[in-house]
Order: structure tokens, then C-alpha cells, then sequence
């Protein structure tokens, strides 16, 4: 899985709606791998003091992001993508209850 290239498409909050696309090997981010790997959301709620990848990184600073949660898409139980939603103004605190109904 980690060799797979993954097409890391993502738009802003900003008008008129653009997208960003690129496609980068999926071992440059991590975070997406955890998230497809356990089946599980995966919650940085703090951008500033996680570690990320110079990939991850450049993502994030592009996009001003505080705190991100990334979601696995499940079909039949087996991954097939992850959603990424997250925060450009406040970083935002969820409870595990939270992070769980995802």
C-alpha cells in the first residue's frame, strides 16, 4: 500500500472553488496510511505541534489548516479512499466520542 500513488485531491474555503490535485506516493503521508491501515479516524487536533512530512507539511501550509481529521472510506469493510475534513480559522478539540462517530 505504501508504494501506491495516491491522488491527493483537496479545494478551500476560498471563491471561486479550486481545486488541488496532485499525485503523490501515499508513503508521504502517513497520516492517510494510519487512517486506511487501522480502519479508524485519525485526529490531529493541533497542527502546529504534530509531525508531519515535508509532503504533509507543504499540504498544510498551503491550506492554512489548524486541525484535521482524517476519515477512512470503507467498502465492505475494506478501505477505498479517506475523507480529510478540517479547520482553517480555530483549532478545534473533539472527544474520542467524537472522532468515533466518524
Amino acid at each position: 500500500m505504501q508504494r501506491a500513488p495516491a491522488l491527493v485531491s483537496a479545494s478551500t474555503n476560498a471563491l471561486p472553488w479550486t481545486p488541488l490535485r496532485r499525485l503523490a506516493p501515499l508513503v508521504e503521508h502517513p497520516h492517510i496510511i494510519k487512517c486506511l491501515t487501522s480502519g479508524d479516524p485519525v485526529f490531529v487536533p493541533d497542527t502546529g505541534k504534530e509531525a508531519f512530512t515535508p509532503s504533509e507539511r507543504l499540504a498544510i501550509g498551503q491550506r492554512q489548516l489548524k486541525s484535521i481529521l482524517y476519515v477512512p472510506l470503507l467498502l465492505e469493510g475494506s478501505p477505498i479512499g479517506t475523507v480529510i475534513v478540517s479547520s482553517q480559522d480555530d483549532i478545534r478539540e473533539l472527544t474520542p466520542h467524537q472522532v468515533d462517530l466518524c
